[in-house]
This record gives C-alpha cells, sequence and structure tokens, in this order.
C-alpha cells in the first residue's frame, strides 16, 4: 500500500499501519498531535550527571543524606502488580547538571 507522510509529503510504501516515512518525520510530528501523556512527575535525577551509578540513590537504593525529596508508590513488575517505594527528588546536594554533548 503506498501512504503518504503527513509531515513531509513523501510517498512511501508499506504492508503495516505505519504512518510516517521515518523517524525523523515520526519526532518532528510528536507535539503537534495529541498531547503526550507523561509517565509521572519529574525528578531531578532525570537530568543529572551521577544518575547512573555515581550516587547512593542510583548505585544503591539508598536515600543521599541531605537531599529534599517527596516519596511516592510506584507499580513495579507489571504480571505480580508489585508496589514500590521510590522518590520525587527536588533538591539533591550530590546533584551536578547533565552536560548534553551536541
Amino acid at each position: 500500500m503506498i501512504k503518504v507522510c503527513p509531515v513531509c509529503g513523501k510517498k512511501f510504501n508499506t504492508t503495516n499501519a505505519v504512518k510516517f516515512c521515518s523517524n525523523t518525520c515520526r519526532r518532528r510530528y510528536q507535539g503537534t498531535g495529541k498531547p503526550q501523556k507523561r509517565r509521572g512527575k519529574e525528578t531531578l535525577c532525570w537530568s543529572c550527571e551521577n544518575a547512573c551509578g555515581g550516587c547512593s540513590w542510583s548505585r544503591s537504593l539508598t536515600p543521599v543524606e541531605g537531599w529534599e525529596a517527596k516519596k511516592i508508590k510506584i507499580k513495579g513488575n507489571f504480571y505480580i502488580g508489585a508496589v514500590l517505594d521510590s522518590y520525587i527528588i527536588k533538591n539533591c546536594p550530590e546533584y551536578k547538571k547533565e552536560r548534553r554533548i551536541q
């Protein structure tokens, strides 16, 4: 089946329910259609350089001494329905702003 990409107008051949000609066009389209549903609240760790094993929280799930955080419950394993304790971190003494490579 020949389809037309809604972003660039390019015609492309597909046998499934693909809407865009490439991932680039799909990413460009995001935000112009329906609003994207957020999975959760923003936490400081998502933009921290120490996020992957550089602090006690990401290394061993031990709360960082002196941080400002709100304790929350999150869904764990989908199949067994486990509920886990986690945190939304607002301020942390070990926080280092992530350097973005462009």
